[in-house]
């Protein structure tokens, strides 16, 4: 700009020089041409301005594109049940320990709420994963949402519906006499996220569906007077339709709608390779995995999604491209496994401890240290009464027999005696030793209790086990920990 006024300023001068030589009408000519540049310089410096506004505006509009709100995450697992009539299960728990940590390592939540079950030695005092509690601690998260945030829920475990077909959750001390009151309505969950204004809801159901034959009771309708009409994306991931089976995994340690979820957000789902997983590809990508499934391992499990409202938007789920090791991939925990076996037999108690019996397997290698040392003493006591013995010097035979024998017997007696002994010591340490190595391997193998109720003890005082996590303490403050194909937290917050 300066360099174009100084050029325009030369050829004022240039043109002053010839007009007061050649015009009478110099100062009206002046005027009209100062009169032009001023307006040549003012269009000038518009139209730079004018293109510097356009183009910053262009900037301002593509960093506006950001997603608004912050996004949550309430997931459940539930294995053992207090009701007889309920099946235990052996990998709820897994999934849903799998799961928080997929969304926690690729997923950019803001807060995780996770819960996974109790067991069956909880004392009867205690909530555990109970309806009252997960309801509660539902409510609690969404206290501190906002209409703009999302929210993910995933629950792993037993599923009912009643005569209307209506969804219900089975937690810890769920009641199939009274199913309704003493269970999770999947309903009332929706409709205390719409009370709250959420546009952006996802609920995932690994759970079976099955049909309350036995009464033709009819729960509550929830939805009856709840509106759908603003939101973006409301949807439930079932994994199974109504009647038939959500399947674990044999080849796994997870059921095999959690092991498709898992490898989904960990990227396989991502469709349009820009390593963003949405819920519709997710969904998607879980069907059709499952459909192969199906047909490769003759079975029939159906995942269906059912949408509320209209859909004008897709929530992501994670941020990722295909790690090189997915976490579905971890082996099936085998608590009989031969390197537990071999420890066992080495150091009785070694392979219960490896394997999750922290507890039995602590006692009962103090007690192997302790016969195994008692052993190593006999043995060397054994040596060295033996030694003794044998160098003790004696008379050798000759004609005077009894005298022979008296002094002899006076010399070696004692040597003999405490040779014996240590002997018998040692006979009986090593009979001892194979006793408790026979009970070791009963223990081994008939007796085995629960490794991951053993670990969750150690960690919670009443055994249920509840982390959160937040996105600001996530760095450096909390991690997961893969122990034994059992996914478990671990919090230093």
């Amino acid at each position: 700009m300066l360099r174009t006024f100084l050029t325009m300023s030369w050829h004022v001068e240039y043109l002053e020089l010839l007009l007061k030589n050649r015009n009478k009408n110099y100062m009206a000519f002046r005027k009209v041409f100062s009169l032009l540049c001023f307006s040549f310089h003012f269009l000038l410096f518009s139209g730079q301005s004018f293109a510097q506004s356009k183009r910053k505006g262009v900037i301002e509009e593509t960093t506006g594109t950001n997603v608004k709100g912050k996004k949550y995450a309430f997931v459940v697992g539930i294995n053992s049940y207090d009701d007889p009539n309920i099946g235990d299960l052996d990998k709820a728990e897994n999934d849903a320990a799998g799961v928080a940590k997929v969304l926690l390592k690729y997923g950019k939540f803001q807060q995780i709420q996770t819960f996974l079950g109790k067991s069956k030695n909880q004392s009867q005092n205690s909530e555990g994963t109970s309806k009252y509690l997960i309801e509660s601690e539902f409510d609690k998260l969404l206290s501190v949402m906002s209409p703009d945030d999302s929210l993910v829920f995933y629950f792993s475990g037993h599923g009912m519906t009643d005569y209307d077909e209506k969804n219900y959750l089975l937690t810890s001390d769920t009641d199939l006499k009274s199913l309704i009151g003493t269970s999770i309505s999947v309903d009332d969950m929706l409709a205390r996220t719409r009370s709250k204004g959420l546009k952006k809801v996802i609920f995932i159901l690994d759970a079976c569906r099955n049909p309350d034959k036995t009464t033709q009771i009819i729960g509550p309708k929830y939805l009856v007077n709840v509106s759908f009409s603003d939101v973006e994306q409301y949807a439930i991931l079932y994994s199974t339709k109504l009647g038939y089976y959500s399947y674990e995994d044999d080849k796994s340690a997870y059921g095999v709608f959690t092991k498709y979820l898992i490898y989904g957000m960990e990227g396989r789902a991502d469709t349009n390779f820009n390593a963003e997983v949405t819920f519709t590809e997710l969904a998607d990508y879980v069907t059709n995995s499952l459909k192969d499934w199906s047909a490769e391992n003759k079975k029939n499990q159906k995942p269906y999604v059912k949408y509320y409202g209209e859909k004008s938007d897709d929530v992501t789920f994670t941020f990722v491209n295909n790690p090189d090791f997915s976490i579905a991939e971890l082996k099936v925990y085998d608590p009989y496994n031969s390197r537990y076996l071999f420890r066992s037999l080495l150091f009785p108690g070694w392979g219960q401890y490896a394997r999750g019996e922290t507890t039995k397997g602590k006692y009962m290698m103090w007690g192997s240290g302790f016969l195994y040392g008692m052993m190593a003493f006999s043995y060397y006591q054994l040596r060295e009464t033996k030694e003794t013995y044998l160098s003790t010097p004696g008379l050798p035979p000759n004609s005077q027999l009894v005298e022979t024998y008296l002094i002899n017997e006076s010399l070696i007696s004692q040597p003999r005696r405490e040779y014996q002994n240590s002997i018998e010591q040692m006979e009986m340490f090593g009979n001892l030793f194979l006793l408790y190595q026979i009970y070791n391997i009963v223990d081994f193998y008939f007796f085995k209790s629960n490794a991951n109720d053993q670990n969750l003890s150690n960690q919670i005082p009443n055994r249920a086990f509840q982390v959160s996590y937040f996105k600001e303490r996530v760095n450096g403050s909390s991690s997961l920990v893969e122990d034994k194909t059992y996914v478990f937290f671990q919090t230093q917050f």
